[in-house]
């Protein structure tokens, strides 16, 4: 059991040095709006090469019981800050500010300090002051799993306001992410709690190797994934700014009837280009295009077709993919579903049987064989 322990550790150490390395070569845009975004892969590099180096330390030492849990703890107060900071920014960038960083690492530095004191000096009194730094350790991760999902579903309705395709499932996987570092974290406090052996070590060790890959993916794609939510995010805070300066008067919205015929003919000059193929569109650019305003634009879809306008525009969306079905079987599903403008592919499946009561794969099949 002691070898599987070392040889486990020296894994855990290369692949985590790995990782600083890639993220260490993965390049992000120099520009303010990312700038949160590079200062947390830096921390991120921290956190691993860290980690990794004291991996390489328990793989020279081997398994020592009674100065395992308290490392373990340790670390897990730094990387539970660490990696739930970095999540948090990646979903919405202002929630994090340096205030909220600094204070929160003086924090930890603190409590560390009482560990490190109370082991080498009060080892007595360690024995149930280490439940009491437990306890400690579970209520930040209470914290920050709040100060995330805060920050998640405002992105989610940020999102949802300025962009008018349905991005739900794209902003699901860095949610995806966050549950498994929060699954990490729970192990972590489960093996210095209940499991105490080298089993739980064993268990946990593999745990987090999945998912700090999982995160470090998510910052190599993060340009092609998932920055599409930063324009979003910066409207809302305009917006916000606006309405404070100038908040709107309420009041029944009935367009005119000029209004009304002007913008049947906008809309079907605007189906007929086929512009509503295109994704990751700003609902003010298609105002602009339609030359005409959200209020009116809404009444219109409601009274016209009964339906909002994603919805509508997704029913158009989905006609052009079975139309490419019947003249192009052979095509791939992915290619079919990039050319009609849907991001994500479970969104596409589920909005293509809802109309059509057919799978894709189905629909494929028959069109091929008439």
């Amino acid at each position: 059991m002691e070898s599987t322990y070392k040889i486990l550790m020296m894994i855990s150490a290369v692949v985590l040095i790995l990782l600083s390395v890639i993220l260490a070569t993965n390049k992000l845009p120099k520009t303010p709006r990312f700038r949160k975004v590079r200062m947390t892969q830096v921390l991120l590099i921290i956190a691993f090469s860290s980690l990794g180096i004291m991996n390489i330390l328990c793989f020279i030492k081997g398994y020592h019981p009674e100065i395992e849990s308290f490392i373990t703890l340790i670390i897990s107060l730094y990387q539970a800050f660490l990696l739930s900071s970095t999540m948090t920014v990646l979903i919405r960038p202002d929630y994090i500010r340096w205030k909220y960083l600094l204070t929160n690492l003086a924090v930890i530095t603190a409590i560390v300090a009482s560990m490190v004191i109370l082991y080498f000096f009060f080892p007595k009194y360690y024995q149930w002051a280490f439940w009491i730094f437990a306890a400690i350790y579970f209520e930040q991760m209470v914290l920050y799993s709040t100060t995330f999902l805060f920050a998640y579903h405002a992105t989610v309705r940020d999102a949802d306001s300025y962009y008018a395709d349905n991005n739900d499932m794209r902003l699901r996987r860095i949610r995806i992410c966050f549950d498994l570092m929060l699954v990490v974290g729970i192990s972590a406090f489960i093996t210095i709690t209940i499991f105490t052996d080298i089993i739980g070590y064993l268990i946990f060790v593999p745990c987090y190797i999945v998912c700090y890959s999982t995160v470090t993916g998510l910052f190599v794609h993060y340009i092609r994934k998932t920055a599409y939510i930063l324009p979003a995010i910066e409207q809302t805070k305009i917006t916000k700014e606006q309405e404070t300066m100038n908040p709107p008067q309420p009041s029944y919205y009935l367009p005119s009837s000029v209004s009304i015929e002007a913008l049947r003919h906008e809309i079907s000059a605007w189906t007929e280009n086929k512009l509503y193929l295109r994704k990751d569109i700003p609902y003010s650019t298609i105002i602009q295009e339609l030359n005409t305003d959200i209020p009116t634009l809404r009444w219109f879809m409601k009274k016209e077709f009964g339906m909002d306008f994603r919805s509508w525009r997704n029913q158009l969306r989905l006609k052009e993919a079975c139309n490419i079905l019947e003249k192009h079987p052979e095509m791939n599903i992915d290619e079919i579903r990039e050319i009609v403008g849907y991001n994500d592919a479970s969104n596409f499946s589920k909005d293509f049987k809802k109309l059509t009561g057919l799978r894709i794969s189905e629909y494929k099949k028959a069109a091929a064989t008439e």
